[in-house]
């Protein structure tokens, strides 16, 4: 009877640890629950040494800890993979409202290690971890943006005659400029070239003396301005009534069904 129940308390701690080591993967395992895996290896260890466990139980036993090898091979790739990006990042204080164009390679490489880390081993990180390394990723992004759009830009400017050749037939290169300075960020602005700003801000000027100066173009111009408004107005007026009509008629569907 006592050999009887020794095999019985054998079987229910292989039973657990094999339900243990079963609770955790590869694809979620995380720093903190090293401790417990550790804690697992060690009761393996015990179980194998019992004299009441099988050949076949101690194969078993090995398979369970191989299993737990793997999954602590896993947290440490994701620490090697979290510490590489943070490597990469050589100028952490680097924000959109500081960057310059000198950056870019810098944090470029950055980035990439960072959305590999969070790419693949987002679910094998500490929350603390986790949540620097998304926020550092946002601001590089951020700051790259800074850069990306100063640069296009730029190039849009490059393509803008000179002021004293300015004529209507320009007006989607200099519209499409005016937008892309609209989408630059004050510093963002103050990144751009002294000469290329200067050059866009005396085509703005030449355009717009060209449209005051000619009726007809300017009434084109304002009559663009006017029905692009206008559709604006009235796909959102057209919105907000469907949105009304389709809300009241819930609330009578409503109100009727109380009868």
């Amino acid at each position: 009877n006592k050999k009887l129940e020794r095999l019985e308390t054998v079987k229910e701690e292989l039973d657990d640890v094999d339900d243990g080591v079963n609770n955790y993967s590869e694809d979620s395992v995380k720093p903190d629950d090293r401790d417990e895996l550790e804690h697992l290896k060690e009761e393996i260890e015990e179980l194998k040494n019992n004299d009441n466990v099988s050949s076949e139980e101690k194969e078993k036993l090995e398979d369970l800890k191989n299993k737990i090898d793997d999954l602590e091979n896993r947290i440490d790739e994701a620490q090697k993979a979290l510490d590489e990006a943070k490597e990469n990042d050589t100028k952490p204080n680097v924000t959109p409202t500081n960057v310059v164009p000198e950056d870019q390679t810098g944090l470029e490489d950055a980035a990439a290690g960072y959305t590999e880390a969070l790419g693949v081993f987002d679910n094998n990180l500490g929350l603390g971890d986790l949540l620097n390394a998304t926020n550092r990723l946002t601001i590089i992004n951020n700051a790259l943006d800074v850069l990306d759009q100063v640069a296009e830009f730029e190039k849009l400017i490059s393509t803008l005659p000179n002021a004293d050749d300015v004529n209507f037939s320009y007006r989607s290169l200099i519209k499409s400029a005016e937008a892309a300075y609209n989408e630059l960020s004050e510093y963002g602005r103050s990144l751009v070239g002294p000469s290329l700003m200067a050059k866009y801000r005396a085509v703005l000027d030449a355009y717009r003396a060209m449209l005051e100066g000619s009726p007809i173009l300017y009434a084109w111009e304002t009559l663009d301005v006017f029905w692009w408004a206008l559709s604006t107005f009235f796909i959102t007026g057209v919105f907000i009534t469907v949105t009304h009509r389709t809300h009241k008629r819930y609330v009578e569907d409503e109100n009727s069904d109380d009868f």
